[in-house]
């Protein structure tokens, strides 16, 4: 669960627990508008992040499996509220097969930070600032 700057307030549901039983449910992002009172569904997503403004959702699609690796690899996106388009940051395993953590958003520098990891130690970070789209 995420609150913005905006009043905003995001949170997903995990329906992925679910799908043995209903393979078509999949977990969702929701956000909750504090002064109107309404919810409703962003994108189909259950790990992410929230600009500060609310102007980007940095979230993962895990589910996705690529044919060169024959795994399941999580895909990372940028979903720009404003534009409503998404952008295809990670498509793949990095360099050494490490995993790619739940990013956090770093309000000094405007930007998405993305832990490299090997089992529990960091060991290289990415950091996206959203609003130029460069690493």
């Amino acid at each position: 669960m995420i609150t913005v700057h905006n009043g905003k307030f995001y949170f997903s549901i995990d329906n992925y627990s679910l799908n043995a039983d209903f393979p078509n449910l999949t977990s969702e992002l929701f956000v909750y508008d504090t002064k109107k009172g309404i919810i409703n569904k962003v994108l189909n997503s259950k790990l992410f992040t929230v600009s500060n403004d609310g102007r980007f959702i940095c979230y993962c699609e895990a589910y996705q499996v690529t044919n060169k690796e024959k795994h399941e690899v999580p895909y990372w996106y940028i979903f720009d509220t404003k534009t409503k388009k998404n952008k295809l940051i990670i498509s793949g395993k990095q360099k050494n097969n490490w995993d790619v953590g739940i990013p956090v958003f770093d309000e000094d520098s405007n930007s998405f930070i993305l832990d490299l990891h090997c089992d529990a130690d960091v060991m290289d970070k990415l950091i996206l600032n959203p609003y130029l789209l460069m690493f």
